[in-house]
């Protein structure tokens, strides 16, 4: 089980315990959302719970767009458990990085890089568009 999988089931036992409904059922609608990616082992790999995260918390987010004033609260709860995003400093350092430290000389090359080392820690967008300014 991943990391961020075991901390989430944690928060919803203690959820549980301490009687916060209102936790303990967001937090159950989002193990759910992680079975339906797990193998067949139960495993969740962490970089596909980001994923996941990212998935339910953009679908809350448009509840909030429809004035749903709890889902304010499930965008909090659940963006806890996201890793801490690179800054766009340390991505344009990245870039660099596998452009002279590891050769690498094309976008393909540099955006596999950084999605097999940095899955789910960066912003696409802002590293695509980089790796164009850095590559011309």
């Amino acid at each position: 089980m991943s990391a961020i999988l075991a901390q989430i089931r944690k928060d919803h036992l203690q959820a549980r315990k301490d009687r916060r409904s209102e936790a303990a059922a967001s937090l159950s609608t989002l193990i759910g959302e992680m079975d339906k990616v797990a193998d067949a082992n139960k495993v969740v790999p962490d970089a596909k719970a980001v994923e996941v995260i990212k998935k339910v918390i953009k679908s809350v987010e448009e509840m909030i767009g429809h004035g749903d004033t709890y889902a304010i609260y499930e965008k909090e709860l659940f963006s806890k458990y996201l890793p801490q995003q690179l800054t766009e400093e340390e991505i344009v350092i990245l870039i660099k990085e596998a452009r002279l430290g590891h050769g690498l000389s094309n976008m393909g090359q540099i955006m596999a890089h950084l999605k097999e080392h940095y899955a789910g820690l960066y912003d696409a967008k802002f590293a695509s568009d980089e790796a164009k300014r850095q590559l011309s």
